[in-house]
């Protein structure tokens, strides 16, 4: 894993979300999940978080909870987008800020048949993500989230998921290679370059 710098942005709005609120864990101790799946616990074998960052002060922060039952593997995923805009976000769709997802895949069932379901927040009906606690120097938050996740496609109900959770999370650079790209023009066909294309003012 790559160091982390961050930026004083990110720094700025850290110390303000670094001491916990009454309404959340604190960032001291060790990392857990406390769900609540349907109005029913549910406890995960491993929690863990990566925060993917293309700028030091900008990226994709997911946390995860996973579990095994028999066959069965349940997972539970919170994805944020940082840096954060403050410490209560909305769960919404993919491509928000912030998102809840649930999965369930069942190895007992035989293919073709579909063994996996995705539940996630929507827009339609958005769930909550309160961050009570955010040291990204030590990569390390805390927070409560409720949401109702919908299958995608909306076809198999919907699953109410609410609980709290510290993360210690694991940082990682990603790197988006640049690749020329060759375009053929058809043939007796020049390539025409605007004068600010070409670098030359007009005249």
């Amino acid at each position: 894993m790559r160091p982390l710098r961050l930026r004083p942005a990110l720094l700025a709005l850290a110390a303000g979300l670094a001491c916990s609120d009454s309404t959340g864990p604190t960032v001291n101790g060790p990392s857990f999940f406390h769900v609540a799946l349907d109005g029913h616990p549910w406890t995960p074998d491993t929690v863990t978080g990566y925060f993917f960052y293309t700028h030091p002060d900008s990226g994709t922060l997911n946390l995860f909870a996973t579990r095994t039952r028999d066959s069965v593997t349940e997972d539970l995923t919170l994805s944020i987008r940082l840096p954060l805009p403050g410490r209560s976000l909305i769960l919404a769709d993919t491509g928000t800020v912030a998102v809840g997802y649930y999965s369930l895949t069942d190895e007992t069932i035989p293919p073709p048949q579909v063994r996996s379901l995705l539940f996630t927040s929507t827009t339609s009906t958005p769930g909550t993500l309160g961050v009570s606690g955010f040291q990204p120097r030590d990569s390390v938050i805390a927070g409560t989230f409720s949401f109702t996740a919908s299958a995608m496609p909306d076809t198999a109900g919907h699953r109410t998921v609410a609980g709290s959770f510290r993360i210690h999370y694991l940082t990682e650079q990603v790197f988006f290679p640049v690749h020329p790209v060759r375009r053929e023009l058809p043939p007796g066909h020049r390539l025409m370059m605007t004068p600010q294309a070409s670098g030359r003012g007009p005249g």
